[in-house]
């Protein structure tokens, strides 16, 4: 696939039918609270991107790069005014720079465009909500990129 909305657009195919069959025949995702149906939403649209981290142009990249931008901005900003703000420089400096790093030490389709990466991710994604089924609907947004690709059992 060649665009960004084509990746998303299937990868939400794959996504929201398994979301509304795993809440109507296991029962999950079936607390309602704020925080979990915003992991859901952030899960949805931005796991089928995630693959394409080492891409020039992936609007996942770009968004992230300057999202960790202006959080360490703020933090510097902060931090000028004497407020103590440095965990906002540490944050916006995580959220960058891996994202920025990734395309200049990876080439395009590469060991990031692998099933090992969708369950790198999957782990990552579970270590920060502590919820396996968000974990789980993270692994197969991601996946759907790779079948996008025309790539479904590529290790490496």
């Amino acid at each position: 696939m060649d665009s960004w909305r084509q990746h998303l657009g299937f990868g939400l195919l794959f996504e929201v039918p398994f979301l509304i069959g795993m809440y109507i025949w296991k029962d999950w995702f079936n607390s309602f609270d704020f925080v979990s149906i915003f992991q859901i939403l952030v899960i949805l649209f931005i796991s089928p991107l995630v693959i394409d981290l080492d891409h020039k142009h992936g609007k996942l990249r770009e968004g992230m790069t300057f999202l960790g931008m202006m959080i360490g901005l703020v933090g510097a900003v902060g931090y000028y005014v004497h407020i103590d703000l440095t965990i906002l420089m540490v944050m916006g400096l995580a959220i960058s720079a891996p994202a920025f790093l990734l395309f200049y030490v990876t080439k395009h389709r590469g060991f990031v465009h692998s099933i090992p990466v969708c369950f790198i991710y999957s782990g990552l994604v579970y270590l920060l909500t502590h919820n396996y089924q968000v974990a789980i609907l993270g692994l197969i947004g991601s996946y759907s990129h790779l079948i996008g690709d025309k790539e479904p059992f590529k290790f490496l």
